[in-house]
């Protein structure tokens, strides 16, 4: 699919809980930093509220619903975050998987930690005259934030970027990803947050390929979800993106937290979802 040029149209909340109630499966995924919650200039301080981690509780009693949160984060660090019982975790854009008794960690991932530790080291030294960065190691990838940056070092910021691309694309071992005032540095082959989602459908729903699919995310990253999702339900949150693959779209988390308390409140009376069949 072409990315779409502005805003797709608003999520109706009737249309979807309407698809709701009639599925027999539902997988309703999000994204976390600028999705549930909002985005902080320390990410340590992106908490979930009171009200929202009983909203997610709620939503997985019900028995036809999973909900799983895919996020850019380590595993470690996601958990540390959503502590409600039951809720899938997709971590580092989809090497690290942990729901429903699986545990996942993409094998190739591993096998470039020590790169992702000398590049850890060359950035820090390399990125030193830029006030206000910080690199995070999150152990399969490398985060780059530039929040807290002067914007007057922007300019050359993408210099360094540029530099830093050029380099790793010549080795082929890792990639450059951007996102919101992030760039992320990820091993560089085919799996992304779309293949981490599209596994869990084939492995978790089998022969239910009808099982409907719910997609909330704010980033760059998510449009790799947007992509493999092109009939499911896929809302880009925020404002006025220049190109985005979702079908609707909401202003902010806010409303992500009001669509996911009404969608908490009808799903009562539901069928059993399929059982668990675990990754080779």
């Amino acid at each position: 699919m072409v990315p779409r040029s502005g805003l797709p149209p608003l999520l109706k909340l009737s249309a979807l809980q309407t698809a709701c109630e009639t599925a027999d499966h539902i997988l309703l995924c999000s994204d976390y930093d600028g999705t549930l919650v909002a985005l902080q200039e320390n990410p340590s301080q992106c908490f979930l509220s009171e009200q929202l981690w009983g909203i997610l509780q709620r939503l997985t009693e019900c028995p036809k619903l999973r909900v799983v949160i895919v996020s850019g984060r380590s595993l470690k660090d996601l958990k540390s975050l959503i502590t409600v019982p039951k809720v899938g975790l997709v971590a580092n854009h989809g090497l690290e998987i942990d729901m429903d008794g699986l545990c996942f960690t993409h094998p190739s991932a591993n096998s470039l930690g020590h790169v992702l530790l000398q590049w850890h080291s060359e950035l820090t030294n390399r990125l030193a005259p830029f006030p206000g960065i910080w690199i995070e190691g999150k152990g399969l990838s490398l985060t780059i934030h530039f929040r807290k940056l002067c914007p007057s070092y922007y300019p050359e910021l993408s210099f360094v970027i540029e530099q830093l691309r050029q380099e790793l694309n010549s080795q082929s071992l890792l990639v450059v990803r951007a996102g919101k005032k992030v760039f992320e540095i990820r091993p560089n082959f085919a799996w992304d947050k779309g293949a981490a989602v599209e596994s869990i459908v084939k492995e978790f729903y089998g022969a239910h390929s009808d099982v409907l699919r719910i997609y909330f995310g704010d980033d760059q990253t998510d449009e790799d979800i947007f992509r493999v999702w092109p009939d499911a339900w896929t809302i880009y949150v925020g404002e006025k993106p220049s190109t985005t693959l979702a079908n609707y779209y909401l202003p902010s988390f806010e409303n992500v937290a009001s669509v996911l308390t009404a969608l908490s409140t009808n799903l009562n009376d539901c069928p059993t979802k399929p059982s668990f069949s675990a990754l080779p």
